[in-house]
């Protein structure tokens, strides 16, 4: 609770806010996207990387990565994220920092890129729900909880109805060479 509350208060104080803010129309306040080299959030650093790593290790992959980015957005009354997607970078990451009432902050919302595939014929679902035929699925903002997706997923966040939400977010690559194609060939170190 200490680090958070630590990290919480750095994000508000404006010491690592993105010169870049000025031009965003949503007023948004984001910060430079490298704090993961900084001191201060190294913990939460090597817990989202924790996190990446395991997600790919579940996948299927090698579970080597690297954050390339990792930012802060402080969002109040409102405002809002636009959709969008994290371009050069395989897994990104948010994590839910802080809300003052989880019933009111909005959590993310990610687009179905699927939906006209399983929305034209609908057969009957078996016992469980399925996301397969919704067009957009939001994520409650629950404090603490980490997701993460793959980064050419479309997300957003709609005009949040809490006082202040603050997130984490980050990108990340696998490191070394990437497919087998000679011709398409990846490598991040």
């Amino acid at each position: 609770r200490v680090l958070f509350r630590s990290l919480v208060s750095l994000i508000k104080s404006g010491k690592i806010d993105n010169e870049l803010n000025h031009k965003m129309k949503n007023n948004i306040i984001y910060s430079m996207p490298d704090l993961h080299t900084l001191d201060e959030f190294k913990p939460i650093k090597d817990f989202m990387e924790k996190c990446v790593k395991d997600t790919m290790y579940s996948m299927g992959y090698v579970s080597d990565i690297k954050i390339n980015s990792m930012w802060s957005t402080y969002q109040k009354t409102n405002q809002f994220h636009h959709y969008h997607t994290h371009v050069n970078t395989f897994l990104a990451a948010v994590y839910y920092l802080y809300c003052k009432n989880p019933k009111l902050a909005k959590g993310t919302i990610f687009h179905n890129t699927n939906y006209p595939k399983y929305s034209s014929i609908t057969p009957k679902l078996h016992r469980h729900f399925s996301t397969k035929t919704l067009l957009n699925y939001e994520l409650n903002f629950i404090p603490g909880k980490i997701y993460v997706f793959p980064a050419c997923i479309p997300h957003m966040t709609a005009p949040n109805k809490d006082e202040e939400r603050i997130i984490i977010g980050m990108n990340s690559m696998p490191l070394g060479l990437a497919n087998d194609d000679q011709f398409d060939k990846y490598h991040y170190q």
